[in-house]
């Protein structure tokens, strides 16, 4: 019964890896804006190979580790000035995680989110 389980977080996990590799190209138009010099992207130390059942495969795992609107909020103002965005209006920004918290990102390390332009549609 315990490989069911397992089964399906596996399956979560390879869905969450298919999602990115799909997305790849809204990436890739975004990828100008991400600087690997100051968003290399960070996995949270909490996630391991032996923890994976206790952290990333429990539902709503994510809404225990997300970081706070007021953290994000000035983290995204700080990144716009100190990486000069020409545009350096908050609203048009989502600060994201570069590695996505589901898959096992650092939730508040700096080095894991950005500011991401929001749609324009």
């Amino acid at each position: 019964m315990r490989s069911r389980p397992r089964k399906l977080c596996f399956l979560a996990v390879a869905a969450s890896v298919a999602a990115l590799l799909a997305a790849g190209l809204t990436f890739a138009a975004a990828r100008a804006l991400i600087l690997p010099t100051h968003t290399p992207g960070v996995r949270y130390f909490k996630v391991t190979q032996k923890t994976i059942a206790s952290t990333v495969c429990v539902p709503g795992w994510t809404k225990t580790i997300r970081p706070s609107a007021s953290y994000t909020n000035a983290l995204k103002k700080q990144q716009l000035a100190a990486w000069h965005y020409a545009d350096q209006n908050p609203i048009h920004y989502e600060e994201d995680h570069l590695i996505s918290l589901e898959i096992g990102g650092a939730p508040r390390a700096k080095n894991n989110l950005w500011p991401e332009p929001r749609s324009q549609a």
